[in-house]
């Protein structure tokens, strides 16, 4: 396998509840209307466009991280971690602009969901499982760079559970294909580790968000 993980593919034993109230739902219905579902293809498509410094994995990851801290995070500070300094007014800009907003509506939908909807942008399981563990890895970089802009000042000394998942994100985002292997073994293990991060995932959101019920939604020009 390219990477094993045997210690932590517990899944079944990972519980989470995720604060839950009516304003919520009003919250998520109303960040829904406002975007549509953008995959990874279509995200790497628009940052090539308006050369970004990152690519889609990378910049989903960040956005993750970002708001698995703090889920109020305006969305201008993920566009200028993802775009820099960018003309508004830019018709291309206005374009791509658009589509980085939809991104960001659809993963707070799905992380205030708490039904663990939250879907990580990644290739198709069309596109080479080298290149898919590559834009793994490049996610799970994203994500420790969002924890750490979000105000997290050392995200590899966290404590509890969720410093074992962050610690588990960092062995992953050095992950490395290892082709000699069975192709099985590395699919099923690239599946497994999907769906790590994803549960990983919610439950830094639950942890640093339980006791957040402000109902001052999210800033979406």
């Amino acid at each position: 396998m390219f990477l094993i993980f045997s210690d932590y593919m517990m899944f079944g034993e990972i519980r989470l509840q995720l604060p839950h109230s009516h304003f919520e739902e009003t919250r998520v219905g109303k960040i829904l209307t406002q975007s549509q579902q953008i995959d990874h293809s279509e995200l790497e498509r628009v940052l090539v466009q308006s050369h970004a410094d990152v690519e889609a994995s990378e910049a989903h990851g960040l956005l993750c991280g970002m708001l698995c801290v703090e889920n109020h995070i305006d969305v201008e500070l993920w566009l200028g971690q993802v775009l820099g300094d960018y003309d508004r007014n830019d018709l291309l800009v206005m374009e791509v602009r658009e589509t980085l907003v939809s991104v960001y509506a659809n993963t707070l939908a799905q992380l205030l969901g708490g039904e663990f909807e939250l879907d990580i942008l990644l290739p198709d399981d069309e596109s080479d499982l080298g290149d898919r563990i590559d834009e793994l890895s490049r996610w799970c970089q994203g994500f420790l760079f969002g924890m750490s802009a979000a105000g997290v000042s050392n995200v590899e000394n966290l404590p509890g559970d969720v410093g074992e998942v962050v610690q588990d994100f960092l062995d992953i985002s050095k992950a490395g294909y290892d082709s000699e292997q069975d192709e099985e073994q590395n699919e099923k293990a690239y599946a497994e580790v999907v769906e790590y991060l994803r549960v990983g995932a919610m439950l830094v959101f639950n942890e640093f968000n339980q006791a957040d019920e402000s109902d001052a939604p999210p800033t979406i020009h």
